[in-house]
């Protein structure tokens, strides 16, 4: 507590570390941060969409289940991790290949651009946080694989500056099902669709604080 009374003391979110690794390690992007905010081509990005839905989880995560079984009853929710597998080598042959030699120094990062690059084939991603006020980064790479997040996690993301037209907030719904519904009916209204892929990430397409370098 009592550095969070001393002038010097910054609370920063590890998402901005995560988005670092996208950019230093992964090689993702030119600049570390700009690509939150840059203008996206969203005919570019929505000629990319080949599948309706992807995850990409190790860990189990009850609420998760059910977002998933909601999804898939309309259509296949791809998923190349250990939790809920259903792609083959063939289908997904980026899995973690932690003895290459190109990934020593940079597991973390090529681990990220794998996962990313295959969002980005997907209308949707399932974004659910293991504990609820856990940390975002998880919407964080939705957003650079160029595909809408699913998201479950901090109920305050709106009030962090996120854009709450950008992504489909779990937290503003019944249920499960009924989150799915909005994503089936953008699944089935491609202008829609395009018009909430190009909504900036945030509101007013401003970073949240914690991102100022200063």
């Amino acid at each position: 507590m009592l550095f969070r009374s001393d002038p010097r003391y910054l609370k920063m979110s590890t998402c901005v570390l995560d988005c670092w690794v996208l950019y230093d390690e992964a090689r993702m992007f030119d600049t570390p941060f700009r690509w939150l905010t840059d203008k996206r081509d969203v005919e570019e990005m929505f000629a990319k969409k080949k599948h309706f839905c992807s995850v990409v989880q190790a860990s189990s995560k009850h609420e998760r289940e059910l977002m998933f079984d909601a999804l898939a009853k309309y259509k296949p929710v791809r998923s190349p991790g250990p939790w809920r597998g259903n792609l083959t080598d063939a289908e997904y042959p980026n899995k973690h290949q932690y003895s290459r030699r190109d990934y020593y120094g940079r597991v973390d990062g090529l681990v990220y651009r794998d996962k990313v690059n295959f969002f980005k084939e997907h209308k949707f991603n399932i974004a659910f946080q293991y504990a609820e006020e856990m940390n975002h980064e998880k919407i964080f790479h939705a957003y650079a694989g160029e595909t809408i997040p699913i998201f479950q996690g901090h109920s305050n993301m709106t009030k962090e500056g996120f854009n709450p037209d950008a992504f489909i907030n779990t937290h503003n719904y019944s249920s499960f099902d009924e989150a799915a519904e909005v994503a089936i009916q953008l699944d089935q209204d491609d202008a829609r669709y395009k018009k909430m892929l190009g909504e900036p990430l945030f509101t007013d397409n401003k970073l949240p604080e914690y991102f100022n370098s200063e």
